[in-house]
């Protein structure tokens, strides 16, 4: 099994939830995919928290890092989908958007994407 994840509002929105699901799948490969550019800094919160991971994906990985003609968005889901894990977390829904449907997604959902979704709720409701 291949399990992708996220750091910002997704392993830090929950990280007790992450750190056990890395524990829990002990078998799994752990990538992390974030649009942090510090790999350093974000291994040091992850080994901080004493979440186990594989592979650390930084926006500025020197193999698969951002070009400047891909937003952040289409940058993160396409090194995703290129990846093809078995299951992905993911926070934005601009990213979830563009991830293959062959890849389960689960999002966390912080005060911002409630707010995100109940307004495109009302928005739909009135159309």
């Amino acid at each position: 099994m291949h399990i992708c994840l996220d750091v910002d509002d997704t392993i830090t929105y929950a990280p007790e939830f992450f750190v056990g699901l890395c524990r829990r799948f002990d078998g799994a490969r752990i990538t992390i995919v974030t649009f942090r550019s510090d790999e350093p800094e974000t291994k040091a919160y992850l080994d901080g928290i004493g979440l186990r991971y594989d592979r650390v994906i930084v926006s500025t990985d020197s193999e698969h890092g951002r070009r400047e003609s891909e937003s952040p968005h289409e940058w993160k889901a396409a090194l995703v989908n290129r990846l093809r894990p078995d299951i992905f977390f993911e926070d934005m829904p601009q990213v979830v958007s563009l991830i293959h449907p062959s890849i389960l997604v689960f999002m966390p959902c912080d005060d911002f994407v409630r707010e995100w979704i109940s307004l495109r709720l009302d928005a739909d409701a009135t159309t």
